[in-house]
C-alpha cells in the first residue's frame, strides 16, 4: 500500500452515533450493507459539505495565525480540535427534512501540525514538548464532517517574527503546489480520468525544481468515507499504480499535494503512530478488557473517521489500541518523514464537481506571501491553466420586441426611441 493511506471498503458505514449528539445509543456498524449514495446534487447534502468546509477553513486560518515561535505543537492541535467541538455545539442539531432526527457531526480528521521534514500526521500526546521556532515550516491538516459528509484541507506556513515575503526553495515548493492544485482541478471535469493528473504534476514539479512525494493519495469522498477506492496516486511507478476512474457530476474529491526539496521518499522511522482509523468491515473477539473499551469508545465517538489517540481515555483507551491494530480493527496513519534538512510543504483541497463547474469547497491559497522567479513554461500546462473552472453566470440576451410593441414604446417614452442602442440587461 502507499504510505500515506490505504484503501477502505465503503461497506460498514455507521447508522447512528452520539458524537456531538444527544442520542445515547451506540453506533451500529452493519456489514455487507451499503447505503444508496447521496451526492451534492441534493441541496441538503451540498449544504452539509459547505458548512463543514466553512468550519474547516476557519480552524485552518485560526491555527495558522497561532503558529508563532515558542508555541507547543500539541497546544496548536488542541486549539484546532477544541474549536471544532465548540463550533459543533452550534451547528446542525437536527436534519433539514426531519426535525426529530439528530445529526452526527464532529472531527473528520484530527488537527495535525507537522514541522520541517515531518510531512504529515503529527498530532502528539499531551506530554510532548515540541515547540515552534522562527523559520520552521509548519504543515496544518484538519477536517470536519456534518452527518458523515466531510471537508478536509491542509495549509503550509512559515514561522516568522514579522511578516515579510518568503523566498528561496520554500517559495518554489509552495508556488509549485498551488499550480499543481489549480491544474489538477481543471482536469476533473466530468468524463476526464484520474490517471491523467500525475503526469501534469510531474511536469510542474520539473519546472519548479521540486519533487512530488511518493505514496500520496487523493481520494474520492462518499458519506462516512473520505478515502474511497477511486483515487489519484501522486507518483505512479511500474510497481505501484491505481485503477482508472472517471470524474463525474455530483462527485466530491480531495486533492492532496505533498512536495519536497529532496528525493520525496517518505519513511515512518521509529516514532510512535498518533493517528488511527476504525476499519468498519473487520471483526475480532478482543481478549483484553482495555482493548474492548478502546474499540467501543472509538466506534462510538469517531466511527469511520480518523482520530488521535490523545482524544481517547488516558488509561483504558490508549492501552487498548495495540491489540486493535494487531487484529486489523483500526489502521494507523503513520507519521511520515523526509530526510533531515529537506523542506516539505503540504496543501489539500476538497473539490465539488458539477456538470458546469469545479469548485473548491475547503482549502485556500497560502496565507503568506511567497516569491519565486520560477514559473510554468510548458505549453500544455499553460493551456490547461488558462481553462475556466466554470460557474460564471451567462448574460441573457434581451428579448426581441415585436414591431408593434417597439412603436408603442417610442411613442410613450421619447428617450427610448433609439431602441437599437439599448444595453442588454444582466442575468
Amino acid at each position: 500500500y502507499p504510505l500515506h493511506a490505504t484503501h477502505w471498503s465503503t461497506r460498514g458505514f455507521p447508522k447512528k452515533s452520539n458524537q456531538m449528539s444527544d442520542n445515547e445509543d451506540d453506533i451500529e456498524v452493519e456489514e455487507g450493507e451499503e447505503e444508496e449514495e447521496e451526492t451534492i446534487k441534493d441541496d441538503s447534502v451540498r449544504n452539509k459539505y459547505r458548512t463543514a468546509a466553512q468550519i474547516t477553513n476557519d480552524v485552518l486560518t485560526l491555527v495558522s495565525k497561532e503558529c508563532k515561535a515558542g508555541k507547543r505543537v500539541v497546544d496548536l492541535c488542541d486549539l484546532g480540535d477544541n474549536t471544532i467541538n465548540e463550533r459543533m455545539k452550534k451547528t446542525y442539531h437536527k436534519q433539514d427534512n426531519d426535525p426529530e432526527e439528530k445529526v452526527n457531526r464532529g472531527i473528520a480528521f484530527p488537527t495535525c501540525v507537522s514541522v520541517n521534514n515531518v510531512a504529515c500526521h503529527f498530532s502528539p500526546l499531551p506530554d510532548d514538548t515540541t515547540e515552534l521556532k522562527d523559520g520552521d515550516i509548519v504543515k496544518i491538516d484538519v477536517g470536519v464532517h456534518i452527518d458523515g459528509y466531510a471537508a478536509v484541507a491542509a495549509q503550509t506556513v512559515v514561522v516568522q517574527e514579522e511578516a515579510t515575503p518568503i523566498e528561496g526553495r520554500v517559495a518554489d515548493l509552495v508556488q509549485a503546489a498551488q499550480v499543481m492544485l489549480d491544474a489538477a482541478q481543471r482536469c476533473m471535469k466530468p468524463g476526464k480520468k484520474n490517471n491523467d493528473i500525475p503526469a501534469i504534476w510531474e511536469k510542474i514539479a520539473e519546472e519548479y525544481g521540486v519533487t512530488v512525494c511518493d505514496g500520496i493519495l487523493s481520494h474520492r469522498h462518499k458519506r462516512w468515507v473520505m478515502d474511497a477506492n477511486q483515487c489519484i496516486l501522486s507518483k505512479p511507478s511500474v510497481d505501484l499504480r491505481v485503477e482508472d476512474a472517471i470524474f463525474g457530476s455530483g462527485q466530491v474529491w480531495t486533492l492532496d499535494v505533498v512536495l519536497s526539496s529532496g528525493k520525496g521518499k517518505l519513511t515512518e522511522q521509529e516514532s510512535r503512530c498518533l493517528v488511527y482509523k476504525r476499519i468498519p468491515d473487520t471483526n475480532y473477539m478482543l481478549k483484553l478488557k482495555a482493548s474492548k473499551e478502546a474499540l467501543k469508545e472509538i466506534t462510538k465517538r469517531f466511527h469511520t473517521f480518523p482520530f488521535t489517540i490523545r482524544a481517547l481515555d488516558a488509561k483504558s483507551g490508549r492501552m487498548g489500541v495495540s491489540e486493535c491494530v494487531k487484529h486489523d480493527l483500526i489502521a494507523p496513519y503513520p507519521v511520515l518523514y523526509e530526510k533531515p534538512g529537506e523542506d516539505v510543504v503540504h496543501f489539500k483541497r476538497t473539490i465539488l464537481i458539477d456538470k458546469a463547474s469545479i469548485t473548491t469547497c475547503a482549502g485556500f491559497p497560502p496565507v503568506q506571501e511567497f516569491v519565486t522567479e520560477k514559473k510554468v513554461q510548458d505549453e500544455e500546462v499553460l493551456a490547461l491553466l488558462a481553462k475556466s473552472l466554470g460557474g460564471a453566470k451567462k448574460k441573457k440576451k434581451p428579448a426581441k420586441k415585436k414591431e408593434g410593441d417597439k412603436k408603442d414604446a417610442e411613442e410613450t417614452d421619447p428617450e427610448k426611441k433609439d431602441v437599437g442602442k439599448e444595453a442588454p440587461a444582466d442575468a
